[in-house]
């Protein structure tokens, strides 16, 4: 959630076209906020353990897949990003 949520919010350009995803990523942003306080207060590092290490499974060879994809077709994706 943090890495599409947030970081969302510093590559994509502040423009009208943009401002929908812009308050999604606002709002996920708030979700990952208010787990990590959930846990916090709780004090249950268990789940957090648990939840990093599934995440990690999950998403790092999903972020792997993206990078090849976007070296694979670079410049389809310079293009993308330019039309933003």
């Amino acid at each position: 959630m943090y890495y599409y949520g947030t970081m969302g919010l510093f590559i994509m350009p502040w423009n009208e076209s943009n401002l929908f995803a812009h308050i999604t990523h606002i709002i996920i942003t708030c979700n990952a906020l208010w787990v990590l306080s959930l846990i916090f207060k709780k004090q249950n590092f268990e789940a957090l353990g648990k939840a990093l290490l599934c995440s990690i499974v999950v998403f790092v060879p999903l972020f792997a897949l993206i990078q090849t994809y976007n070296q694979a077709h670079l410049e389809e994706f310079m293009q993308m990003l330019q039309n933003m």
